[in-house]
């Protein structure tokens, strides 16, 4: 999370606040996962705004497995998961462009290192940022 959190606050240079926040907390899938997830500092990410909480889960009911490699990914309801996750709020960002996205039940492809609740919220806050004037 400390690097995906670095990357949006890189990303702020008119630092208007809006109301949208990257939020990141433990991954909770097993315990190695835990454990893995505070070793390296690896998070599981998802995006907030003023209406929905959202994030990258696997296609279905249940978490991802412990082998994510190639699973179906959609836009989860994440709104139980901010609780206890670490919020940053991003600036200058359209915030329904980020509703939009966050579509429950948007297809988002396999599972993959470019392709995780991680680069979702990434390219998401990329692609709704306005243009500073």
């Amino acid at each position: 999370m400390r690097q995906l959190a670095e990357h949006v606050r890189s990303m702020q240079p008119c630092a208007r606040r809006t109301n949208t926040y990257l939020c990141c907390r433990n991954i909770n899938v097993s315990n190695v996962t835990e454990v893995l997830s505070r070793v390296t500092g690896v998070k599981h990410c998802l995006l907030k705004t003023g209406s929905t909480a959202a994030g990258v889960g696997q296609v279905g009911e249940g978490p991802l497995p412990l082998n994510p490699w190639g699973v179906p990914t959609e836009i989860k309801d994440h709104r139980a998961e901010v609780q206890g996750a670490d919020c940053v709020p991003i600036c200058d960002v359209d915030e329904s462009c980020v509703n939009q996205e966050l579509r429950i039940g948007r297809a988002t492809g396999k599972w993959s290192l470019s392709n995780n609740c991680n680069t979702i919220a990434n390219d998401i806050v990329k692609k709704c940022k306005k243009l500073c004037k």
